[in-house]
């Protein structure tokens, strides 16, 4: 019999892999700074074309395990994106802040 996946376990791989991709182990931060500081999206970035990559990936999971159809995936994974992930930095940047020379 097929695994059957709630949204929230769906949610919780997501936001595990979206801290992986930038380095980060989702369970610190989840028992740490997330309680701590309600702004803690803004505390890492990634490229653009990092975010389209993790949108694609969350995509693929959401066709697969909850028998979406692409385009829905597709407007769930920005959804996603929109409402949890990381700072998107502008193109040339390595996502360090801004600092006068």
């Amino acid at each position: 019999m097929a695994t059957r996946y709630t949204y929230a376990q769906t949610s919780e791989d997501a936001l595990i892999e979206m801290f992986r991709r930038v380095g980060e182990e989702y369970a610190v931060w989840h028992d740490t700074i997330c309680r701590e500081d309600a702004e803690w999206y803004n505390r890492k970035t990634w490229t653009g074309a990092e975010a389209a990559d993790f949108r694609a990936w969350l995509t693929a999971k959401l066709m697969q395990r909850h028998r979406m159809r692409k385009r829905t995936a597709e407007l769930e994974a920005a959804y996603f994106d929109l409402m949890w992930g990381w700072r998107t930095t502008p193109s040339g940047q390595d996502g360090a802040e801004d600092k006068p020379e």
